[in-house]
């Protein structure tokens, strides 16, 4: 059996933006946040690599696994919001771009 390459790349994204938590602990208030002026090249690297190592989008396994490790949350003002995949055309800039020239014309 072969390795699924989608959960290779979210479980590495995953440790990445853990060490890039664990570099920027602290410092939320910092002016250059998210990569604060004492350690912004170890957290901008840490933040390439998960990049790097998710897929062009994230579907809503990926959301699921990147919430219930406690990397991803959606609540919005106190209200509990569930997050979604982003692979989705409701989810998708060209869509975002599509609904916007017809709103505007």
């Amino acid at each position: 059996e072969g390795v699924d390459q989608s959960t290779v790349s979210v479980k590495l994204a995953a440790v990445a933006v853990r060490k890039w938590n664990q570099t920027v602990f602290g410092m939320e208030s910092d002016i250059d946040w998210p990569f604060p002026g004492e350690v912004a090249a170890e957290a901008a690297q840490w933040v390439t690599f998960a990049r790097q190592a998710l897929p062009g989008c994230l579907t809503d396994e990926d959301v699921r696994f990147f919430e219930e490790a406690g990397l991803m949350n959606c609540d919005l003002g106190g209200y509990k919001r569930t997050c979604n995949g982003s692979c989705t055309l409701m989810n998708t800039s060209i869509f975002a771009n599509l609904s916007f020239v017809s709103f505007v014309c």
